[in-house]
């Protein structure tokens, strides 16, 4: 790709240089034509010259300009010993997983098999995955290992006009993780709260207190967009302290803000040493979540209602393919879900040797992401099977996506259950595990695009401003106007600018 990039860029290709090269023939590739003193006559067979005019506008350095297969591998080599390196694939893969797998797969995905047509949204949702996902990914995978370098320099190194389209990948990624930590915040604000044999939002304490804070605004006569029908609903009104609109923009909620501010640090210490530190992280933090999920759908399918959920979500209803809606959705779920276009897997692929298999990586990560996305849907629509049999009501009225699926659906279904802390702490648990693993990997795309910029910097350093500047630019989420913001951001930012930015590298 990126010699493919050159034959349009410079005046000779390295092609002809190389083919040149074989036939025994000097290059003569010159502004002016000429040979320099002491260049060989001709080429031995397996060397390769390239001219300082070609090297300068490349981007390599002019010394040994003949090098033999042998020289560059060990060129190659000592390049990559000066890179930090993954301790082993198994450690890259798991880590790549935990970037792909995050919050979206547990509410996102399940909500949209269930409004596109069921089963039949599987159709469109793979093809987009072996038609665009996975090579775009192994494209990744290829940028970053190859070059040992990060999004930003990898497309400077193919052309210097290029490093705009680096910028572009890696700022929106930045300002995703500014609002995606307020969830991981608010997650861990219910974990806290799990750790109680009667849950807060099983009662109606909640709506009562509720009623007494200063913010609460009663919901008209014609009105019920602000209305609370439960414990749920209040709790989350509460513990966030919402007001429609962005009237609460500069009222600061002092437990989110705390949980926000706890985050940060957390994603600080998984990515202060660079691959080194969340390298270890990942070992607990992807596991983890996996095996959580598997315990919540062998409870979820026993349950009684669970078969009505599981009905609902894998019905086939083909005349919904008809719609560019569903297939915009599908790939804009696969663009995200496996972080193409975000900065991440060719900054992961850097740390990589450059031996390694991109194209085996790429589809055990990208099927990795699928399995665990219907397992998560299997284990969502049980449970919210469940609740609509003991509620009385049918799915559509049960079901929700987004913060509500999380905060609100699930709390009240977890609630109905024998021992709902336990449940509940481990919902929770694997939610907070999902955010952080896609958090920490969404800085270490920035720390990486900025550390190959600023070679001479400390890697804890650069993680510190980065987080630093984070945590400031997402104080605007932890004020009493933090859920509109959250909406407003993730309709722009995950869906416009992440289909963009994949579309410009593509």
């Amino acid at each position: 790709l990126r010699l493919a990039l050159h034959s349009y860029l410079l005046p000779t290709t390295l092609h002809q240089v190389g083919a040149q090269a074989k036939m025994g023939k000097k290059s003569t590739y010159s502004k002016s034509s000429q040979v320099e003193p002491g260049e060989p006559e001709e080429v031995e067979e397996g060397e390769v010259y390239l001219h300082p005019d070609t090297l300068a506008e490349y981007g390599r350095s002019v010394e040994h300009r003949w090098k033999t297969k042998e020289e560059i591998a060990e060129q190659e080599e000592k390049e990559e010993g000066e890179r930090d390196q993954w301790g082993s694939r198994i450690v890259f893969i798991l880590s790549a997983i935990g970037s792909a797998i995050g919050t979206g797969n547990v509410w996102r995905f399940p909500y949209l098999a269930y409004t596109y047509g069921g089963g039949a949204f599987l159709v469109p949702y793979f093809l987009s995955l072996f038609i665009l996902g996975i090579p775009l990914l192994v494209m990744e995978f290829g940028l970053g290992q190859y070059n040992q370098i990060g999004t930003v320099a990898v497309f400077k190194s193919m052309h210097w006009r290029l490093r705009g389209v680096g910028w572009a990948i890696v700022v929106p990624t930045f300002l995703i993780t500014c609002y995606y930590n307020i969830i991981m915040s608010w997650s861990t604000i219910y974990l806290v709260n799990s750790f109680s044999l009667e849950l807060p939002w099983t009662t109606n304490a909640s709506c009562i207190a509720l009623h007494n804070t200063s913010y609460y605004v009663p919901p008209s006569a014609n009105d019920t967009s602000n209305m609370t029908i439960g414990g749920p609903e209040c709790f989350l009104d509460l513990t966030i302290q919402n007001v429609p609109g962005f009237a609460g923009i500069g009222d600061f909620v002092w437990q989110t803000t705390l949980g926000y501010l706890l985050i940060w640090v957390i994603v600080y210490f998984c990515v202060w040493k660079g691959v080194h530190s969340a390298g270890k992280v990942v070992l607990i933090t992807v596991p983890l979540p996996i095996l959580l999920l598997f315990i919540l759908l062998v409870r979820g399918v026993t349950l009684d209602g669970a078969s009505t959920g599981l009905a609902y979500l894998f019905r086939v209803d083909f005349s919904q393919l008809g719609s560019v809606e569903v297939w915009t959705a599908a790939a804009s779920q696969i663009f995200f879900s496996i972080g193409v276009g975000m900065g991440i897997m060719p900054t992961y692929a850097s740390y990589n040797s450059r031996k390694l298999d991109c194209v085996r990586n790429a589809v055990i990560i990208s099927l990795s992401n699928s399995f665990f996305s219907i397992i998560a849907g299997c284990t969502v629509f049980s449970i919210i099977g469940f609740m609509a049999k003991e509620r009385g009501v049918g799915i559509d009225e049960a079901v929700a996506q987004g913060p509500a699926l999380a905060f609100i659906a699930f709390p009240r279904a977890l609630s109905m259950m024998p021992a709902p802390f336990i449940f509940s702490i481990l919902f929770f648990l694997m939610l907070l595990n999902l955010g952080i693993d896609s958090s920490f990997s969404f800085i270490e795309a920035v720390n990486g695009a900025i550390s190959d910029v600023m070679p001479k910097a400390k890697t804890w350093k650069v993680a510190l401003v980065v987080c630093v500047a984070g945590f400031t630019l997402g104080l605007v989420f932890c004020t009493r106007a933090g859920y509109a913001m959250l909406s407003f951001s993730d309709h722009f930012l995950s869906n416009t600018l992440v289909r963009m930015c994949t579309t410009l590298p593509g």
